[in-house]
Protein backbone atom coordinates (compact mmCIF):
# COMPACT_ATOMS: atom_id res chain seq x y z
CA UNK A 1 0.00 0.00 0.00
CA UNK A 2 1.42 3.75 -0.67
CA UNK A 3 0.79 6.48 1.20
CA UNK A 4 1.74 10.15 0.07
CA UNK A 5 3.05 12.70 2.19
CA UNK A 6 0.87 15.75 3.14
CA UNK A 7 1.70 19.23 4.47
CA UNK A 8 -0.04 20.07 8.11
CA UNK A 9 -3.16 22.45 6.71
CA UNK A 10 -2.02 25.47 9.05
CA UNK A 11 1.20 25.51 7.33
CA UNK A 12 -0.18 25.72 3.99
CA UNK A 13 -2.82 28.47 5.19
CA UNK A 14 0.41 30.28 6.59
CA UNK A 15 2.42 29.75 3.57
CA UNK A 16 -0.43 31.82 1.37
CA UNK A 17 -1.19 34.57 3.65
CA UNK A 18 2.09 35.37 3.37
CA UNK A 19 3.08 35.01 -0.17
CA UNK A 20 -0.69 35.98 -1.58
CA UNK A 21 -1.92 37.76 1.46
CA UNK A 22 -6.06 37.58 2.40
CA UNK A 23 -7.08 37.39 -1.44
CA UNK A 24 -4.96 34.34 -2.22
CA UNK A 25 -5.48 32.46 0.92
CA UNK A 26 -9.63 32.37 -0.20
CA UNK A 27 -9.00 31.51 -3.78
CA UNK A 28 -6.61 29.17 -2.50
CA UNK A 29 -8.65 27.92 0.52
CA UNK A 30 -8.86 23.79 0.64
CA UNK A 31 -12.63 22.78 0.24
CA UNK A 32 -13.37 20.80 3.37
CA UNK A 33 -14.16 17.06 2.94
CA UNK A 34 -16.81 14.51 1.80
CA UNK A 35 -16.04 11.10 2.49
CA UNK A 36 -18.98 8.54 1.50
CA UNK A 37 -17.91 4.88 3.24
CA UNK A 38 -19.25 1.79 1.29
CA UNK A 39 -19.13 -1.32 3.67
CA UNK A 40 -19.64 -4.80 1.37
CA UNK A 41 -22.44 -6.78 4.06
CA UNK A 42 -22.11 -10.10 1.98
CA UNK A 43 -22.67 -13.40 2.99
CA UNK A 44 -18.92 -14.45 2.55
CA UNK A 45 -17.67 -11.34 4.94
CA UNK A 46 -18.91 -14.72 7.83
CA UNK A 47 -15.56 -15.47 6.64
CA UNK A 48 -13.30 -12.31 6.29
CA UNK A 49 -14.70 -10.69 9.14
CA UNK A 50 -16.29 -13.03 11.62
CA UNK A 51 -16.22 -10.52 14.74
CA UNK A 52 -17.51 -8.01 12.56
CA UNK A 53 -14.62 -5.68 12.27
CA UNK A 54 -15.85 -3.21 10.20
CA UNK A 55 -18.20 -1.86 13.02
CA UNK A 56 -15.54 -0.60 15.18
CA UNK A 57 -13.33 0.22 12.12
CA UNK A 58 -16.33 2.47 11.12
CA UNK A 59 -17.26 3.75 14.58
CA UNK A 60 -13.39 5.13 14.42
CA UNK A 61 -13.70 7.28 11.36
CA UNK A 62 -16.69 8.21 12.05
CA UNK A 63 -14.92 9.93 15.03
CA UNK A 64 -12.49 11.36 13.47
CA UNK A 65 -14.25 12.86 10.67
CA UNK A 66 -13.35 16.75 10.43
CA UNK A 67 -15.88 19.05 12.06
CA UNK A 68 -16.38 20.73 8.44
CA UNK A 69 -17.09 17.38 6.75
CA UNK A 70 -19.89 15.73 4.68
CA UNK A 71 -20.02 12.03 5.53
CA UNK A 72 -22.60 8.89 4.20
CA UNK A 73 -22.35 5.39 4.60
CA UNK A 74 -23.78 2.88 2.12
CA UNK A 75 -23.79 -0.74 2.80
CA UNK A 76 -24.01 -3.76 0.10
CA UNK A 77 -24.35 -7.10 -1.06
CA UNK A 78 -27.09 -7.85 -4.11
CA UNK A 79 -28.71 -4.19 -2.92
CA UNK A 80 -27.46 -0.91 -1.87
CA UNK A 81 -28.93 0.43 1.71
CA UNK A 82 -28.38 4.35 3.03
CA UNK A 83 -27.00 3.15 6.79
CA UNK A 84 -26.31 6.67 7.72
CA UNK A 85 -27.69 9.34 5.68
CA UNK A 86 -25.65 11.76 3.69
CA UNK A 87 -24.97 14.83 5.61
CA UNK A 88 -23.14 17.46 7.50
CA UNK A 89 -20.66 15.80 9.94
CA UNK A 90 -22.87 17.21 13.20
CA UNK A 91 -22.64 15.50 16.60
CA UNK A 92 -26.36 14.00 16.11
CA UNK A 93 -24.50 12.86 12.52
CA UNK A 94 -22.16 10.95 14.57
CA UNK A 95 -24.64 9.58 17.10
CA UNK A 96 -26.70 8.29 14.33
CA UNK A 97 -23.58 6.88 12.56
CA UNK A 98 -22.31 5.09 16.05
CA UNK A 99 -26.30 3.74 16.14
CA UNK A 100 -26.58 2.50 12.66
CA UNK A 101 -23.18 0.45 13.04
CA UNK A 102 -24.41 -1.76 14.69
CA UNK A 103 -26.58 -3.39 12.19
CA UNK A 104 -23.49 -3.87 9.69
CA UNK A 105 -23.68 -7.64 9.45
CA UNK A 106 -22.63 -10.56 7.03
CA UNK A 107 -26.00 -11.60 5.71
CA UNK A 108 -26.82 -10.22 2.29
CA UNK A 109 -26.51 -12.18 -1.46
CA UNK A 110 -24.47 -11.22 -4.27
CA UNK A 111 -21.75 -8.26 -4.57
CA UNK A 112 -23.13 -5.29 -6.03
CA UNK A 113 -20.43 -3.22 -6.48
CA UNK A 114 -21.63 -1.46 -9.20
CA UNK A 115 -25.40 -0.67 -8.00
CA UNK A 116 -22.81 0.90 -4.75
CA UNK A 117 -20.46 2.84 -6.29
CA UNK A 118 -23.80 4.79 -8.53
CA UNK A 119 -25.81 5.46 -5.35
CA UNK A 120 -22.81 6.85 -3.87
CA UNK A 121 -22.46 9.35 -6.40
CA UNK A 122 -25.70 10.32 -6.95
CA UNK A 123 -24.85 14.10 -6.94
CA UNK A 124 -22.59 14.30 -9.70
CA UNK A 125 -24.96 16.19 -12.03
CA UNK A 126 -23.19 19.72 -11.24
CA UNK A 127 -26.77 21.20 -12.97
CA UNK A 128 -28.55 19.11 -10.46
CA UNK A 129 -26.58 19.70 -7.56
CA UNK A 130 -24.68 22.57 -7.84
CA UNK A 131 -22.99 22.66 -4.11
CA UNK A 132 -21.40 19.21 -4.29
CA UNK A 133 -18.41 20.48 -6.25
CA UNK A 134 -17.76 22.53 -3.49
CA UNK A 135 -16.23 19.69 -1.29
CA UNK A 136 -13.29 17.41 -2.16
CA UNK A 137 -15.67 14.24 -2.50
CA UNK A 138 -14.27 10.75 -1.70
CA UNK A 139 -15.32 7.34 -1.58
CA UNK A 140 -14.24 4.49 0.65
CA UNK A 141 -15.12 1.11 -0.92
CA UNK A 142 -14.63 -1.81 1.21
CA UNK A 143 -15.27 -5.61 -0.34
CA UNK A 144 -13.90 -9.00 0.25
CA UNK A 145 -15.43 -10.29 -3.53
CA UNK A 146 -15.40 -9.91 -6.89
CA UNK A 147 -18.63 -7.93 -9.10
CA UNK A 148 -21.17 -10.93 -8.52
CA UNK A 149 -25.29 -9.69 -9.60
CA UNK A 150 -26.24 -13.51 -11.17
CA UNK A 151 -25.13 -16.76 -11.25
CA UNK A 152 -24.59 -16.15 -14.88
CA UNK A 153 -20.51 -15.97 -15.19
CA UNK A 154 -21.05 -13.82 -18.32
CA UNK A 155 -23.46 -11.41 -16.98
CA UNK A 156 -21.03 -11.14 -14.02
CA UNK A 157 -18.31 -9.98 -16.58
CA UNK A 158 -20.42 -7.55 -18.11
CA UNK A 159 -21.65 -5.94 -15.21
CA UNK A 160 -17.69 -5.55 -14.34
CA UNK A 161 -16.56 -3.60 -17.45
CA UNK A 162 -19.92 -1.40 -17.06
CA UNK A 163 -18.59 -0.62 -13.96
CA UNK A 164 -15.36 0.40 -15.50
CA UNK A 165 -16.93 1.76 -18.82
CA UNK A 166 -19.60 3.97 -17.04
CA UNK A 167 -19.50 4.28 -13.58
CA UNK A 168 -15.75 5.07 -13.71
CA UNK A 169 -15.80 7.55 -16.09
CA UNK A 170 -18.76 9.19 -14.16
CA UNK A 171 -16.70 9.23 -11.23
CA UNK A 172 -13.37 11.16 -12.87
CA UNK A 173 -16.30 13.74 -14.79
CA UNK A 174 -16.93 14.49 -11.41
CA UNK A 175 -13.92 14.50 -9.85
CA UNK A 176 -14.41 11.77 -6.65
CA UNK A 177 -10.96 10.02 -5.53
CA UNK A 178 -12.07 6.10 -4.76
CA UNK A 179 -9.74 4.55 -2.35
CA UNK A 180 -10.33 1.09 -2.35
CA UNK A 181 -10.00 -1.83 0.22
CA UNK A 182 -9.97 -5.46 -0.89
CA UNK A 183 -10.65 -7.78 2.52
CA UNK A 184 -9.43 -11.41 1.20
CA UNK A 185 -7.49 -13.23 -1.71
CA UNK A 186 -10.88 -13.03 -3.30
CA UNK A 187 -11.63 -9.71 -3.89
CA UNK A 188 -11.04 -8.66 -7.43
CA UNK A 189 -7.86 -6.34 -7.08
CA UNK A 190 -7.55 -5.74 -10.42
CA UNK A 191 -11.14 -3.72 -10.50
CA UNK A 192 -10.06 -2.07 -7.04
CA UNK A 193 -6.40 -1.02 -7.96
CA UNK A 194 -8.00 0.71 -11.43
CA UNK A 195 -10.68 2.08 -9.75
CA UNK A 196 -8.29 3.56 -7.19
CA UNK A 197 -5.69 4.09 -9.80
CA UNK A 198 -8.21 5.79 -12.26
CA UNK A 199 -9.21 8.38 -9.97
CA UNK A 200 -6.56 9.15 -7.70
CA UNK A 201 -7.21 7.51 -4.73
CA UNK A 202 -4.89 4.95 -2.96
CA UNK A 203 -5.67 1.05 -3.01
CA UNK A 204 -5.29 -0.99 0.06
CA UNK A 205 -5.23 -4.82 0.76
CA UNK A 206 -6.01 -5.94 4.52
CA UNK A 207 -5.03 -9.27 5.29
CA UNK A 208 -7.41 -9.50 7.69
CA UNK A 209 -9.96 -7.78 9.11
CA UNK A 210 -8.32 -6.49 12.38
CA UNK A 211 -6.04 -4.13 10.05
CA UNK A 212 -9.41 -2.15 9.06
CA UNK A 213 -9.06 0.45 11.65
CA UNK A 214 -5.39 1.23 10.32
CA UNK A 215 -6.38 1.78 7.00
CA UNK A 216 -9.63 3.89 7.38
CA UNK A 217 -7.95 6.21 9.34
CA UNK A 218 -4.82 6.05 6.74
CA UNK A 219 -7.01 6.81 4.00
CA UNK A 220 -9.31 9.65 5.90
CA UNK A 221 -5.51 11.06 6.20
CA UNK A 222 -5.82 11.47 2.20
CA UNK A 223 -9.19 12.36 1.82
CA UNK A 224 -9.41 14.86 4.31
CA UNK A 225 -5.90 16.06 5.71
CA UNK A 226 -5.58 17.10 9.27
CA UNK A 227 -2.99 18.86 11.59
CA UNK A 228 -1.44 16.99 14.09
CA UNK A 229 1.21 17.46 16.95
CA UNK A 230 4.76 15.14 17.38
CA UNK A 231 4.07 12.45 19.49
CA UNK A 232 7.95 11.82 21.26
CA UNK A 233 8.23 8.95 23.94
CA UNK A 234 4.17 8.94 24.24
CA UNK A 235 4.03 13.06 25.02
CA UNK A 236 2.98 16.08 23.26
CA UNK A 237 2.79 19.75 24.02
CA UNK A 238 -0.54 21.79 23.00
CA UNK A 239 -0.63 25.11 22.98
CA UNK A 240 -3.10 28.03 23.94
CA UNK A 241 -3.85 27.98 20.12
CA UNK A 242 -5.34 24.39 20.35
CA UNK A 243 -9.12 24.80 20.92
CA UNK A 244 -9.38 20.68 20.63
CA UNK A 245 -6.78 17.72 20.02
CA UNK A 246 -8.10 13.85 19.38
CA UNK A 247 -5.52 11.28 20.90
CA UNK A 248 -5.50 8.08 18.64
CA UNK A 249 -4.15 5.53 20.66
CA UNK A 250 -3.21 2.01 18.82
CA UNK A 251 -3.18 -0.50 21.51
CA UNK A 252 -2.87 -4.20 21.41
CA UNK A 253 -5.82 -6.54 22.82
CA UNK A 254 -5.95 -6.94 26.36
CA UNK A 255 -3.46 -4.00 27.47
CA UNK A 256 -3.79 -2.00 30.32
CA UNK A 257 -6.49 1.03 30.25
CA UNK A 258 -4.90 4.44 28.53
CA UNK A 259 -4.55 7.00 30.90
CA UNK A 260 -4.11 10.30 29.97
CA UNK A 261 -1.79 13.16 31.96
CA UNK A 262 -2.61 16.45 31.92
CA UNK A 263 -0.16 19.63 32.51
CA UNK A 264 -1.53 19.67 36.43
CA UNK A 265 -1.51 15.57 36.69
CA UNK A 266 -5.24 15.37 36.15
CA UNK A 267 -5.74 11.61 35.26
CA UNK A 268 -8.37 11.35 32.39
CA UNK A 269 -9.38 7.52 31.75
CA UNK A 270 -12.35 5.88 29.76
CA UNK A 271 -13.69 4.30 33.11
CA UNK A 272 -14.11 8.51 34.67
CA UNK A 273 -16.05 10.54 32.07
CA UNK A 274 -15.30 14.32 32.73
CA UNK A 275 -16.91 17.54 30.64
CA UNK A 276 -15.56 18.39 27.51
CA UNK A 277 -13.74 14.83 27.19
CA UNK A 278 -15.50 11.98 24.63
CA UNK A 279 -13.99 8.46 25.06
CA UNK A 280 -14.38 5.87 22.24
CA UNK A 281 -12.65 2.91 23.62
CA UNK A 282 -12.31 -0.66 21.67
CA UNK A 283 -9.87 -3.48 21.69
CA UNK A 284 -7.30 -2.26 19.57
CA UNK A 285 -7.48 1.57 19.99
CA UNK A 286 -8.83 4.38 22.71
CA UNK A 287 -9.57 8.05 20.86
CA UNK A 288 -9.96 10.55 23.63
CA UNK A 289 -11.26 14.33 22.48
CA UNK A 290 -10.37 16.78 25.03
CA UNK A 291 -11.74 20.33 24.35
CA UNK A 292 -10.72 23.19 25.61
CA UNK A 293 -7.34 21.21 26.74
CA UNK A 294 -4.76 23.05 29.11
CA UNK A 295 -1.71 24.16 27.33
CA UNK A 296 1.46 21.97 28.36
CA UNK A 297 2.88 18.90 28.06
CA UNK A 298 0.18 16.11 27.87
CA UNK A 299 1.60 12.06 28.44
CA UNK A 300 -0.33 9.20 27.41
CA UNK A 301 0.14 6.31 29.75
CA UNK A 302 -0.26 3.13 27.69
CA UNK A 303 2.02 0.92 25.72
CA UNK A 304 1.53 2.63 22.41
CA UNK A 305 1.82 1.80 18.55
CA UNK A 306 4.02 3.78 16.36
CA UNK A 307 0.83 4.87 14.50
CA UNK A 308 -1.21 6.29 17.29
CA UNK A 309 -1.27 10.11 16.62
CA UNK A 310 -2.52 13.39 18.49
CA UNK A 311 -4.68 15.33 15.71
CA UNK A 312 -5.68 19.32 16.46
CA UNK A 313 -8.07 21.77 15.63
CA UNK A 314 -6.61 24.85 16.54
CA UNK A 315 -7.96 28.71 16.21
CA UNK A 316 -5.47 29.54 14.03
CA UNK A 317 -6.75 27.13 11.64
CA UNK A 318 -10.24 28.36 12.18
CA UNK A 319 -10.02 31.74 11.63
CA UNK A 320 -8.09 30.65 8.15
CA UNK A 321 -11.06 28.35 7.08
CA UNK A 322 -13.80 31.05 7.68
CA UNK A 323 -11.85 33.45 5.42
Amino acid sequence: MRFIATVPRWMRACCVLFLFGAWGAIALAEQPADIRVLIDISGSMQQSDPRNLRRPALDLLVETLPADAKAGVWTFGKYVNMLVPHGDVTPAWRRTARQQSAKINSVAQRTNIGAVLKEANYDADPRRFPKAGQYRRAVILLTDGKVDIDRNAAINQRERQRVLSDILPAYQKAGVTIHSVALSGNADTDLMQTLAEQTGGLFARANDASELHKIFIRLLDQAAASDSLPLTGNRFVVDKAISEFSALVFKKTGADPVVLHSPSGTLLTGAAPRSGVRWLSHDNYDLVTVQSPAAGEWRIEADIDPDSRVTIVSDLRLEVDAL
